[in-house]
């Protein structure tokens, strides 16, 4: 392979390094380079990773608009070449019950041809430098293999989440087949949902139906909600209907669920397709009470039937009081598959304060920049 050449110039706001530097605002859009970082983003195996409206450049600015803001972008060109590229996206998050101006590192990555040279490692330098310059007072990631390690090296540390993923078989006929060891397995399938503890809530009363919008009432249950964690995303109106419902953001679907005409709870659900097999996961879920979550389960699959997947999926905590009612509400905790990513999270203190032991945590695939 042809060794790399040329000279490196970084591209990140008002700081400066002993390398070469120019803010974007001195390039001549006053704008990070969007085009080329959505080329070289797009060499990441399926990035985005899901369809989405508008054009790839829409996406890019839903998300990253307000990273360029706070100058929680770093770029790094060789002979004008967009070579790496480094991020973090604002958002505030509830830790020991304080609320932190904090920030989630995405979409790291570096050119093939010009790796093990440290860029990576520069480029991230230049988003913690931003971070602090930005008043920041966490940041945190739910890294990739590359980028657990590299958060490690910067400070992070690992929060004891316990994440399971657990999958709720909608159809054990279609799903195991006809074949003898899909029969087999269909069989121990049913024997070890049998044996499952049921238990039962009251949903009398609760209606669940899909919006369009979140209710404005919803802040409410947010704020309850948020209490019961030591860990746990900051929820506002604006930023659901931001994450869930902006067709940049790629397609959701979202139900609320009622009790006497009061909100108490929502869930959010990503229908997608891998190789013309639909799947769904559950994205969010907030509940005021198990019977509220049960009803937004119930909903789930409901939904997940009618769009023709044959499993739901969500990803929590196990230590997360919600896992009681997914357990109870027929999922099973499973394995991944060889290769298939982790839930992990990190996360440090910017402001010297110290991280809850062992908490308790709410973080789900709607929280992280996986979709």
């Amino acid at each position: 392979m042809r060794k790399p050449h040329g000279t490196f110039q970084i591209y990140k706001p008002h700081i400066e390094t002993r390398v070469h530097t120019e803010s974007f605002a001195a390039l001549s859009s006053h704008q990070p380079d969007v085009s080329s970082i959505v080329r070289l983003l797009q060499n990441i195996p399926a990035w985005p990773g899901f369809s989405h409206g508008g054009s790839t450049e829409d996406f890019w600015h839903w998300r990253y608009d307000s990273s360029a803001e706070q100058g929680l972008i770093s770029v790094i060109y060789c002979d004008n070449k967009l070579v790496s590229h480094a991020a973090s996206l604002p958002a505030e998050i509830c830790v020991g019950g304080e609320v932190l101006k904090g920030a989630q590192w995405s979409d790291f990555y570096t050119d093939p041809e010009f790796r093990n040279k440290g860029l990576l490692e520069r480029a991230v330098r230049n988003i913690e430098e931003a971070e602090l310059s930005a008043g920041l007072e966490a940041d945190f990631a739910f890294p990739s293999p590359v980028g657990y390690k590299i958060a490690l090296n910067f400070g992070l540390d690992e929060i004891p989440c316990r994440f399971k993923q657990y999958e709720l078989i909608l159809n054990p006929d279609d799903f195991f087949g006809s074949s003898r060891s899909g029969k087999v397995k269909k069989m121990a399938y049913g024997l070890t949902m049998s044996l499952k503890p049921k238990g039962s809530v009251d949903e009398r009363g609760i209606r669940v139906e899909e919006v369009d919008c979140f209710p404005n009432d919803i802040e409410h249950v947010i704020v309850d909600f948020e209490q019961r964690y030591d860990i746990v995303f900051k929820r506002s109106i604006e930023y659901l209907n931001y994450r869930y419902l902006h067709p940049y953001g790629g397609k959701f679907w979202v139900a609320v669920a009622k009790k006497n005409g009061r909100s108490c709870g929502y869930i959010a659900l990503r229908p997608y397709e891998v190789d013309n097999r639909r799947y769904m996961d559950i994205a969010d879920i907030c509940a005021d009470s198990h019977a509220a979550a049960r009803a937004l389960l119930h909903k789930a699959k409901e939904m997940c039937s009618r769009y023709g997947s044959l499993t739901l999926h969500i990803w929590l905590s196990g230590t997360d009081w919600l896992s009681y009612d997914v357990l109870r509400s027929g999922f099973k905790p499973i394995k991944p598959l060889e290769g298939e990513r982790v839930m992990r999270f990190l996360m440090r203190r910017l402001d010297g304060g110290k991280l809850p032991k062992n908490p308790v945590c709410h973080l789900c695939l709607g929280d992280t920049d996986w979709m």
